[in-house]
Order: structure tokens, then C-alpha cells, then sequence
């Protein structure tokens, strides 16, 4: 943490404007709030050698390593169910739900003025559920299938803001530099994950060995969600950039091989 630049620092107010989610500017989700920042003229003298206050450094940026309290809590409820190969099948699944009040890493809460100091906690969720399964068709074929499903993870949109030179100031908006929330962590979640794989294998006997035969379709039925996404607002190429896909779930595959056991 920066301990001699604390919020009271941060005295002079500027305009900043939010072109909202679609990026745009002059549509009806434009906005303006109004952040602060540190006067140039008590932070000039500023500079990595200096870690005590001077007339022309009274905010010195100097990191201070603490062991921060942090604490963290982790409620969760879970269940799981088992049934063990009988009658040509078997079959796993178990879910869990997670309320969580952590220190994700995101900057401070929304609002005014954001320091490197924090606070960074959040209260958020997770859930997710995992099935698995097995048949035995005759001839010796065996059938299986996992499905995984998983909560999105919750986000918040993000505005990377700078001061005006007619500020005469210094902004910054914590452990993300310029970038600071605008709406709760809580407000948003990024798409949830499902896929659904299957195979289907025979081994066939061969003298003293034995080959095994397989088949494999993953993503069955071919999502698509974003498993990461841009939480930046802002415009590229004329595009909106919030909620802009960065990585999206593999498409249906498949695959087909062999094993050779001896």
C-alpha cells in the first residue's frame, strides 16, 4: 500500500464522462461523474527515491508491504450423489454454492475518490455442478459421459480515467492503475460454462494384448460462451469493447483413437 497518500490526498475535483456501455458518445446511457486528484504542485518533487514527506513531496509513492487483515469468508453448501456400477451403469454428480466476501483484485468500490489503498472487498458468488456416467452395451462397448456446468464469474464494468491538463492534478485509481469501477462487482456475471463430452471405447482382444477403440465428441452441443471477456468501456474499430469476448468456449470436437495394452 501507498501509506502516506491516503484519500484526504486526493482534493481536487474534475469531470470525468462516461460513454457508457455502448462506448458512444452522445446516446442515452452517457453519463458524467466526478473524480479527484492530488494537486501537481505537492507532488512535483515526488519520485522513487523519496519516502519522506518534503515541501514539494508531501504525498510521497513509496510501497509499504503489511499484512493486511484480508479477511476473507467462505460460505458453501454441497452435495453429492454416487451410484456404483450395477445393472450395466454407474453414475457421479455432485453440485456446490459458494457465497463469498473476498479481495478479488478489482480496484475500490464505485464512487470517488479511488486511492491505491483500497478498500477491495467484495461480496460475490459461485456455483457449479458435474455429472458424470457410464453404460455397458453388449459386445463389450462402453458408453460415457461428463457434463460440467459452471457460474460465470461475476465482474464489474470499468472506465479508464485520466485528469485534465486544466486539473493541474494527479489521478490514480488503485491496484488497477486508471481503471475504476463503475458498478458493483456483483452487477454483472460473464456467461456460465456448459459442456457436455461423451465417449464410447471397445477393447478387442489380441492374442496376449488387447487394443482399445475410442471415439470422443467434445462440446457436444457446441457452445459457444466467452469464458473471458473485456470489462473495459470504450470503442475498438467502432465496436463497444465492454462485454466484448476475449476467449471464447472450444467448438464441437471430435476424435477417434486407439490403445494398445500389453
Amino acid at each position: 500500500m501507498q501509506a502516506l497518500r491516503p484519500a484526504s490526498a486526493y482534493t481536487v475535483p474534475f469531470t470525468v464522462v462516461d460513454l457508457g456501455p455502448d462506448g458512444r458518445a452522445g446516446t442515452s446511457d452517457d453519463g458524467t461523474l466526478t473524480a479527484f486528484g492530488i494537486p501537481n504542485s505537492l507532488i512535483s518533487g515526488c519520485g522513487p527515491t523519496v519516502i519522506t514527506v518534503t515541501p514539494t513531496c508531501q504525498y510521497p509513492t513509496n510501497q509499504v508491504e503489511t499484512n493486511a487483515s484480508n479477511n476473507g469468508t467462505y460460505k458453501t453448501i454441497e452435495f453429492s450423489m454416487n451410484k456404483r456400477q450395477s445393472h450395466n451403469w454407474s453414475a457421479n454428480v455432485g453440485a456446490g454454492y459458494t457465497w463469498q466476501h473476498d479481495f478479488p483484485g478489482y480496484n475500490s468500490n464505485p464512487g470517488f475518490p479511488g486511492t491505491p489503498n483500497g478498500p477491495f472487498d467484495y461480496d460475490y458468488s459461485f456455483y457449479s455442478l458435474k455429472g458424470t456416467g457410464t453404460y455397458n452395451f453388449p459386445w463389450s462397448v462402453l458408453a460415457s459421459v461428463s457434463y460440467r456446468f459452471q457460474a460465470g464469474q461475476n465482474y464489474a464494468r470499468q472506465i479508464s480515467v485520466s485528469a485534465p491538463a486544466s486539473c493541474a492534478c494527479t489521478y490514480s485509481a488503485g491496484i488497477q492503475g486508471t481503471s475504476t469501477t463503475l458498478t458493483n462487482l456483483r452487477a454483472n456475471r460473464q456467461d456460465n460454462i456448459s459442456v457436455l463430452d461423451v465417449r464410447v471405447e471397445k477393447t478387442v482382444p489380441v492374442g496376449a494384448a488387447k487394443v482399445r477403440l475410442f471415439g470422443d465428441i467434445y462440446n457436444l452441443t457446441n457452445q459457444y460462451a466467452a469464458e473471458t471477456i473485456n470489462v473495459l468501456t470504450g470503442l475498438s474499430s467502432g465496436v463497444s469493447t465492454f462485454q466484448t469476448p476475449t476467449a471464447i468456449l472450444g467448438p464441437r470436437t471430435a476424435r477417434i483413437g486407439f490403445r494398445f495394452i500389453w
